[in-house]
């Protein structure tokens, strides 16, 4: 009498989405051709099981990349944003450098309005002087210090008008650099223009890939809870078999009848694990641990596993 122990282990990333444990009493007396043909069969279910499992680890691979793009997007934005505060910043610090300018500008006009009146005074004083100089033609003499005044008053003159060109030059200074500064503002404008497109582009990308990184999760949700009924269909149909063979053999020692009761066990854990991932495969993206098994079904593998007297074997289907 020979017994083997089967633990089928199924592997997510680190962390084990599904664990089966299986035992098959094998009588020596059965066909010797059964044996191998059904471990040849378990064989190839494990590549199937491997083959799945590689497939689910790349596009786990694949999520976390998305997860790693998402990061840097937001990265991105969060840099476009604090950019334009700081270019929002500049662009009110010029815009108040713009309004003082404007405001020096019209102190300089009052001030050269001013300095026109003082011209035009000086002007109508020296048409004054000239005709009292023609009607006091006889006190020339006693009018000598209004020469002396003439004098300073045109040294005044020249000097309110190298005054007025040095405020002229002020002013074209002023108007230069009222036109550079209005050349900076549209810059920044441009500059503002083409980030907010290039945010718009950015985060159009974003959704689309999201999009599909949620579309390929879904995929794989699903095709993970098919394989899972496929093995528990197939334990089920392996466990059936033996209990033919046993009938056949006509051996019911008290062992068989444990066995037997084990096997019930095993059935009851593979449809309520079923059952499980069927409800979790449902949520789409919303439930994460879909592989995760139940206190109770854990409780049974457990029993079942310690119940086995015979040598054993155990093989690990990765």
């Amino acid at each position: 009498m020979k017994m083997i122990c089967c633990f089928v282990k199924v592997q997510q990333g680190r962390e084990p989405l599904d664990v089966s444990y299986c035992s098959i009493t094998v009588d020596g007396g059965l066909n010797d051709e059964l044996l191998p043909q059904r471990l040849h069969n378990l064989a190839r279910q494990r590549e199937e099981l491997q083959r799945i499992e590689i497939e689910i680890k790349a596009q786990l691979i694949s999520r976390s990349e998305m997860v790693e793009l998402q990061t840097t997007f937001d990265a991105r934005i969060k840099e476009h944003a604090i950019a334009t505060a700081k270019l929002q910043e500049q662009l009110r610090e010029r815009e108040q450098a713009v309004h003082e300018l404007e405001r020096k500008m019209e102190e300089k006009d009052r001030e050269l309005d001013a300095i026109k009146l003082d011209n035009k005074a000086a002007w109508a004083k020296e048409d004054l002087l000239r005709e009292q100089n023609k009607e006091l033609a006889p006190f020339r003499r006693e009018c000598d210090h209004s020469e002396v005044e003439r004098a300073q008053h045109i040294k005044q003159m020249h000097d309110l008008q190298e005054r007025i060109q040095e405020k002229e030059r002020k002013l074209i200074e002023l108007q230069d650099q009222l036109r550079e500064t209005q050349a900076w503002i549209a810059r920044v404008q441009e500059m503002d223009v083409l980030q907010s497109n290039t945010n718009h582009s950015l985060q159009a990308e974003l959704r689309e890939r999201t999009e599909q990184y949620n579309q390929l999760w879904l995929g794989c949700q699903r095709q993970f809870a098919e394989m899972e009924r496929l093995h528990m269909h197939t334990i089920q149909q392996l466990q059936l078999e033996l209990a033919d063979a046993r009938e056949r053999s006509g051996t019911y020692s008290d062992e068989s009848r444990i066995s037997q009761t084990n096997s019930k066990d095993v059935s009851q854990f593979g449809q309520s694990n079923g059952n499980q991932l069927d409800a979790n495969g449902g949520g789409g993206t919303s439930g994460g641990n879909s592989g995760v098994l139940p206190n109770g079904n854990s409780d049974n593998v457990s029993s079942f596993a310690s119940t086995g007297n015979a040598p054993a074997q155990e093989c690990n289907i990765l």
